[in-house]
């Protein structure tokens, strides 16, 4: 994955849309130059976007732990107006709770994910996301493993593959709701 080129995506759908100030799932700590964190967070400033340490939440497997932490992020005086997910799955507790504290998506915060699952279309609101293009990916991983696989064959391309954003009710929008230029899964 071109994980360079999909944080500067992430970046710019979120500053084209009216956000100023980036929460993230990922870890307080700073991280090597070349994590999905590090250049989300270089292309936040790029494209004009506040992005602080104590605005990334801890990233974590459990629902539960996401929106707790959440719940703690919008209860601060100082918040951010937008965050980021590391996958689409932890952004159905993030709705929630944004949901449960009275917080309007996407008008007070924008909610983004990472993935592309289908599901993410029937969340309420949708969510908006990084399409990682997953069928795609794993294509190509497989046909990888057969070549590897097949005897005396040698691996000379390699494969990149980035995403596509897809815009839904969880940000806000570019175009009116149905309009030509708005992506519809």
């Amino acid at each position: 994955l071109d994980h360079d080129a999909n944080m500067k995506l992430v970046a710019g759908f979120l500053a084209e849309r009216g956000y100023h100030r980036l929460g993230l799932f990922g870890t307080p700590e700073p991280q090597p130059p070349h994590s999905r964190q590090a250049l989300l967070e270089q292309h936040a400033q790029e494209a004009g976007l506040e992005c602080r340490r104590d605005w990334v939440i801890p990233g974590s497997d459990k629902l539960s732990r996401a929106y707790d932490e959440v719940r703690k992020l919008v209860g601060r005086r100082e918040r951010p107006d937008s965050l980021f997910t590391h996958n689409d799955h932890t952004a159905i507790a993030v709705l929630a709770a944004l949901r449960d504290a009275g917080i309007d998506v996407p008008g007070e915060m924008g909610v983004v994910g990472q993935d592309g699952v289908p599901s993410a279309a029937f969340l309420r609101p949708a969510l908006s996301t990084l399409d990682l293009e997953l069928p795609a990916l794993f294509g190509a991983c497989v046909e990888r493993l057969a070549a590897l696989h097949g005897e005396g064959v040698k691996v000379t391309r390699r494969t990149v593959l980035a995403g596509r954003m897809v815009e839904r009710d969880s940000t806000r929008c570019l175009y009116s709701r149905g309009s030509p230029g708005k992506i519809n899964i």
